[in-house]
């Protein structure tokens, strides 16, 4: 597990984000805000979420499934072909962008350069480019944080349903 001091709550993650309830809370309201709202398409949300869980070597995160990407139709074939996503017609060209910003993102953010920017940003409203961009952060921090804190990973690929603030666990 981790060499923090945790409480019993839930996930490991919510174990660990637990022992301040307040921030527990936090972090329940920020995922549900990104899977519940439904502001981005949750496929394009967990293709970069598992992209960077990869890039990052987080294990823990690279067994979870958000029910969201499921029900929107992500299955296992388009997550193998995630390394391959340049070259895949598997992937659509704003999906393409998406992961090419998301890998830039987690390699160095300010060489993220005007084309990419530009690529991603026309798929997407105001409100929902600024919703991904938060889900990117949020996405590599959770990762960094379970390596950091050396929180395991499931045994087998685990299905998250649609987190809500007040119910369910954030893993």
């Amino acid at each position: 597990m981790t060499w923090l001091e945790t409480t019993d709550a839930g996930s490991p993650l919510e174990a660990v984000l637990g022992t301040d309830p307040d921030l527990l809370a936090h972090f329940r309201d920020v995922v549900a805000r990104f899977w519940s709202e439904k502001l981005v398409d949750p496929v394009v949300l967990e293709i970069c979420r598992l992209r960077i869980a990869k890039l990052l070597g987080c294990d823990a995160e690279l067994q979870l499934r958000y029910q969201p990407a499921i029900e929107a139709g992500l299955g296992e074939l388009k997550i193998s072909l995630i390394p391959e996503y340049t070259a895949s017609p598997a992937f659509s060209a704003h999906e393409r962008a998406c992961l090419a910003l998301t890998e830039q993102f987690v390699f160095d953010a300010h060489g993220i350069d005007d084309d990419t920017f530009r690529e991603v940003s026309s798929g997407f409203s105001t409100e929902q480019l600024a919703s991904f961009l938060a889900a990117l952060s949020y996405f590599e921090k959770v990762s960094r944080m379970k390596l950091m804190l050396e929180l395991g990973a499931p045994d087998g690929t685990t299905i998250v349903p649609c987190p809500h603030p007040d119910t369910g666990v954030i893993y």
